[in-house]
């Protein structure tokens, strides 16, 4: 049994990257024959979204259990998922095993490059926004600068890139490749990924002991920003290996995380969290509308 549970997280794991990248390339090929500027832009944000999707699936192969198969995982999914976004799978996943040893403290390498301090302390909107664009994270004294091991590049991984933009080059494909790929990897990938970091672990309440947020989104939302249970979080800390299909359907005797109901619901309860926010509407009920 142990043998086919293992053979079936595979297949499916796989099938949902492939899925990935079959709508990837629907949405280049929509931008190629539709030529318009509203489609392209919507298919920069589609495949931004599949990008993150498949950083997901590596990350699934971060706590594959060690079955028969683990081995065979790591590799496939560090070829096909982790190396076409720069992640530097082997870096990626010591610092996202330590997030799981150290959540939420000091030794946590997620909350040390985030500093979510800063987000509380934010003044203003400004400010907010710096903060989860990730442009004013300053790093303390004695302190390292951070790094996430996503963007980051390995001799490997710099072998397998060569060979990519040497084969769009030769077959003239530059443009497409810079147009379809790099463009949605370096803008709205990062911030996707930058978002749902905050999301998950700021503006927890305190009595949440584990300060983690589970955030149960629609079918849009869940594509576009929460794909493959990325957002059933608390769940994913309670049993790390469990598969990323059956989290949606865990169930835990106690569940000592937040839960939101959307991403738009985790969003205001972050930016409630904000000295901004209680500035202008705890501390000035003035400000906020009035109630009918």
């Amino acid at each position: 049994m142990k043998v086919r549970e293992t053979s079936t997280r595979f297949i499916l794991t796989v099938c949902a990257a492939l899925l990935d990248w079959l709508i990837i390339a629907a949405a280049i090929y929509a931008a190629e024959v539709l030529h318009s500027i509203p489609v392209y832009a919507a298919a920069v944000v589609i495949i931004a979204s599949r990008q993150h999707a498949i950083g997901v699936i590596a990350h699934e192969a971060i706590h594959w259990p060690k079955d028969r198969l683990q081995s065979v995982a790591v590799l496939t999914m560090k070829y096909l998922c982790a190396w076409p976004i720069l992640m530097h799978f082997e870096k990626f996943r010591d610092i996202h095993l330590a997030h799981h040893r150290h959540l939420n403290t000091a030794d946590d390498p997620d909350f040390t490059r985030n500093q979510p301090q800063d987000l509380y302390a934010a003044p203003s909107l400004w400010r907010m926004l710096l903060y989860a664009l990730g442009l004013n994270r300053k790093t303390r004294e004695g302190e390292k600068p951070g790094t996430s091991g996503v963007l980051k590049i390995g001799m490997g991984m710099a072998v397998f890139w060569g060979a990519v933009i040497a084969l769009m080059w030769i077959y003239g494909f530059t443009q497409q490749f810079l147009l379809y790929w790099a463009l949605p990897l370096f803008t709205w990938f990062v911030v996707l990924i930058r978002l749902r970091g905050i999301i998950e672990h700021t503006g927890i309440g305190d009595n949440f002991a584990q300060k983690t947020r589970t955030t149960r989104g629609n079918l849009i939302s869940n594509f576009l920003f929460l794909p493959h249970a990325i957002g059933m979080h608390g769940e994913h800390h309670r049993n790390p290996q469990l598969p990323w299909y059956r989290l949606r359907h865990a169930v835990f005797e106690q569940r000592n995380w937040r839960t939101s109901p959307g991403v738009f619901s985790a969003a205001l309860e972050v930016l409630a969290s904000t000295a901004w926010f209680k500035r202008r509407f705890q501390n000035g009920r003035a400000s906020l509308p009035a109630k009918h």
